[in-house]
């Protein structure tokens, strides 16, 4: 388990007036799974019990003796119903007035075995969205047991895909296909989104406008990152899929969900960060033909990992990689090296160490230190083992001509 440090912001440094706003609880759910501040954090102590469930989700196998697992969760829920009604018959054999009271004890008994289920657009994997990733192949050796992925959609449709970490609040990657936006002006009306999925198993699959309403406003703060951790700090709301690469309104306004934003500077997020992610709308205009594949994403502090407000987790780098593996003219000498595949990584902290990104003292000084390094595909992967762990591949097959 990385150790953790926060960091207080002072008040009427950045958007907005209110302040923070924190979890007031936890939920059943993530009491027994430490889904909310690291494993068991709240009012109990871990027992067997919760042993069994982590080791339950962790490998696919049931606790109950003949009640076959799948994966994806599709298989779950005929034997979850089945299983709830019998535990209900025997439990409940009491008076009418004590009923519910039962009902809700029954369902608190099983939420510590059921907890990792999700149904719909978040699940076990991306078999719902493989088209966002090259040859439908996500990336591989990622390790961790907090991240969830997520199918991102919006107005009944998949736009793009994340890989979100539930402990930290915050996405590790999002993945898409970039599409030049249509026409020159953007008139994306820029509300900010949630995943209702992250707060409730089972629950609408289409992400929804803040402010979540009232009866959901505590599991949403819970699961994951909501306004009020963006106000008043020294950070930006920082798009890992940005609106600029998305072709159409809807495509574009599915980028302002939390769940695809980083905490991150503005002299990272409005300086050289900005100017790589023009760069490489550029050479797509230029020379890609037919579809790019793009990953974008984070790498955390370490050891400690950085936390705005207490909540959210604060990357020290952003990265970023595409595939374009055919194109419509012939490359310049100075192109050769951007195709098929390029990378880069970005400082998102001026007195951060140089080992992957150095500073470059010849730029204007609201630049300094957030420069942003490009690189071939096999340095960034070489990189992401390093300090993620693993041994990392972005694209199935690495992209080759």
């Amino acid at each position: 388990m990385d150790r953790v440090r926060a960091v207080s912001q002072p008040r009427g440094t950045g958007p907005g007036g209110r302040d923070q706003a924190g979890a007031k609880g936890l939920s059943p759910i993530q009491r027994s799974s430490g889904e909310v501040g690291g494993p068991y954090v709240g009012r109990r102590r871990k027992t067997q019990q919760d042993d069994i469930s982590l080791s339950w989700r962790a490998e696919g196998v049931s606790p109950i003796k003949g009640l076959s697992v799948s994966r994806s969760g599709a298989n779950f829920v005929r034997p979850i119903q089945l299983c709830l009604h019998n535990l209900l018959l025997c439990l409940c054999r009491v008076s009418h007035e004590k009923m519910l009271q039962c009902s809700m004890g029954a369902l608190l008994l099983l939420l510590p075995w059921f907890g990792g289920l999700v149904l719909g657009e978040i699940s076990n994997n991306f078999s719902q969205c493989f088209d966002f990733f090259h040859k439908e192949t996500p990336p591989t050796g990622i390790l961790g047991q907090w991240y969830q992925p997520i199918c991102q959609r919006y107005q009944g449709q998949y736009r793009f895909a994340t890989l979100y970490h539930r402990q930290h609040r915050s996405p590790l990657y999002s993945a898409y296909i970039l599409s030049p936006p249509e026409g020159t002006s953007d008139k994306t009306k820029r509300v900010w989104l949630f995943e209702p999925q992250l707060a409730f198993p089972g629950a609408d699959p289409e992400m929804k406008d803040f402010p979540p309403p009232i009866s959901m406003y505590q599991n949403v703060t819970e699961s994951q990152a909501v306004d009020e951790d963006y106000k008043d700090t020294n950070y930006t709301r920082g798009h890992l899929n940005p609106n600029q690469h998305q072709g159409i309104a809807h495509d574009r306004q599915a980028t302002f969900t939390l769940t695809n934003i980083v905490p991150q500077h503005e002299g990272s997020n409005n300086g050289p960060w900005s100017d790589f992610e023009k760069e490489v709308l550029r050479k797509f205009n230029s020379y890609c033909n037919g579809t790019m594949h793009v990953i974008t994403g984070v790498m955390p502090y370490r050891p400690e990992t950085l936390l705005m407000k207490g909540r959210v987790s604060v990357p020290e780098y952003m990265w970023s990689a595409y595939c374009c593996p055919s194109l419509k003219v012939k490359l310049p000498m100075d192109m050769k090296a951007s195709f098929p595949t390029h990378a880069a990584v970005g400082r998102n902290d001026p007195k951060s160490g140089q080992e992957f990104v150095p500073v470059n003292v010849n730029v204007k000084k609201e630049d300094r230190g957030y420069g942003v390094k490009r690189m071939s595909l096999e340095d960034l992967e070489k990189i992401l083992s390093q300090r993620l762990g693993g041994t990392i591949n972005l694209f199935n097959g690495q992209c080759k001509w």
